[in-house]
């Protein structure tokens, strides 16, 4: 079988990719030049399609041509809650603090791993023992599936960008809404 992955340099996109390419023949598509999208984490040349824009039907129609695949999956009406790469926001978070030099890890009840340009995490079980070693826990996304209460027990600073601790009635004081 024959997939073809649209967006294949998002988050998402990228994700599908790595799943998708375990199993099946799969290519994927970039906004930008080709070359810009090999390194070894990415992709290789025989599986991008480079140049593709949504909103040219030319290069839509080339991408869909050139690789004739039995499926296609577009990425970007993939909801919250489900086993897709997260939000960008919080990849360039991760980024960021590992170029600064901080030690990161990430918890995702949905993803187990994730990968942005030259980086690559693992999620870590969300513990009392994981959180009682970090620094500080930011929280960049509100999964229903995450014990917010364990979190706000056991991490010594909280910083929460989407007020998923809000029904949490422990001790707040360490905790800061951003």
């Amino acid at each position: 079988m024959r997939a073809l992955v649209l967006g294949g340099a998002g988050m998402r996109g990228h994700k599908l990719w790595q799943v998708c390419s375990t199993r099946f023949e799969t290519c994927v598509t970039g906004r930008g030049r080709p070359k810009s999208y090999f390194s070894p984490r990415l992709f290789d040349r025989e599986h991008l399609i480079g140049w593709m824009s949504a909103e040219n039907l030319e290069s839509v129609e080339h991408a869909l041509g050139g690789v004739k695949p039995n499926v296609v999956v577009d990425p970007n009406g993939m909801p919250r809650q489900a086993p897709d790469a997260r939000e960008p926001p919080t990849l360039d978070v991760l980024a960021l603090l590992t170029e600064k030099g901080c030690r990161v890890t990430y918890h995702d009840p949905h993803v187990p791993s994730l990968c942005h340009i030259d980086n690559s995490w693992t999620s870590a079980p969300l513990s009392a023992e994981n959180l009682h070693g970090a620094d500080c826990m930011v929280i960049t996304t509100d999964h229903s599936a995450c014990d917010w209460d364990l979190v706000v027990r056991n991490a010594p600073l909280v910083f929460d960008t989407r007020n998923a601790t809000r029904d949490v009635r422990v001790e707040r004081s360490h905790v800061a809404l951003l």
